[in-house]
């Protein structure tokens, strides 16, 4: 199952596929039905919900090139079908045809009626024979064709680009086959995705267990260091202490005036580890998007 993926609808993915995909993944649909036709496009379940549409709605695909002149313009999509929710991440993604990806890169493309031409950019018609007219080169390709069939391509389809390919190998031996012989060429990666996410999970789990250590070390010297800093106050302070008890202070208030020093700093320490804990979860997820 082919896969073209890089394109956006309102910074949802757009993954352009064939209908086995659909086959493949089990997903059916609650509206509508799947895309069969270039720019049309069927909506995952929390998608739907958030852009607020249905079948017979339309979506604008995202700039591809931000605004730069060079990129192919952004194509009107009509929205055939909703699917059912999975609870996976075809809820959050928007599906087309690869012919549709291929339209975005700007690889197909139509041309206008040379009737409509004639009355509206006649200079474009250079000269008019029998049987056809002769075009500017000037003249922009018709990207937005409402008409499928008349969108095409000039150059070799084997060339068209895609982002990858889906496998599901009826067998452990067929998959061995396939991986040794897709890998031997050099070419291109063949990749398990249960694989690669265990592999993440272990460096992931290995990085917590090391963060964790860290931190009750971390811990640790703060806590030598506050003792340290109480320790050092108390001796720095010896005289007052004596001089409290030759005036006659009640016993058990100098232990009461370092128990409440003790409070105002770990309290003031507690209060500033919440500001910072309430800022890095406010702001810290932005910025790492931003980056």
């Amino acid at each position: 199952v082919p896969l073209h993926l890089g394109f956006t609808v309102r910074d949802l993915p757009l993954v352009c596929t064939t209908p086995e995909y659909f086959e493949q993944r089990g997903l059916t649909c609650t509206k509508g039905h799947i895309p069969h036709s270039i720019r049309q496009v069927v909506v995952g379940a929390k998608a739907a919900n958030l852009l607020g549409v249905e079948p017979g709605d339309t979506l604008h695909s995202d700039p591809a090139a931000g605004f730069g002149l060079s990129g192919a313009p952004t194509q009107t999509l009509e929205v055939v079908g909703v699917l059912h929710a999975t609870h996976g991440p075809d809820d959050r993604a928007i599906f087309a045809g690869v012919q549709t990806a291929w339209l975005l890169h700007g690889d197909l493309h139509g041309h206008r009626d040379p009737l409509e031409l004639r009355h509206q950019q006649s200079e474009m018609i250079l000269a008019e024979r029998e049987g056809g007219m002769i075009l500017s080169g000037a003249l922009v390709p018709d990207q937005n064709s409402k008409a499928a069939s008349a969108v095409h391509l000039h150059g070799d389809p084997g060339e068209l680009p895609i982002s990858a390919i889906l496998l599901w190998p009826a067998s452990d031996k067929q998959r061995t086959l396939l991986q040794t012989e897709i890998e031997s060429q050099g070419t291109v990666a063949i990749l398990r995705p249960t694989s690669v996410v265990q592999d993440l999970l272990h460096y992931t789990l290995r990085l917590k267990a090391l963060i964790d250590r860290l931190v009750w070390f971390l811990g640790v010297g703060m806590l030598a260091l506050f003792g340290l800093v109480i320790a050092l106050s108390w001796q720095m302070r010896a005289s007052e202490w004596i001089t409290l008890r030759r005036i006659g202070t009640p016993p058990g208030t100098v232990a009461q005036l370092l128990l409440i020093e003790v409070g105002l700093i770990a309290g003031a320490a507690v209060a500033l580890a919440a500001l910072g804990t309430w800022v890095a979860i406010r702001w810290l997820p932005d910025l790492m998007h931003t980056i």
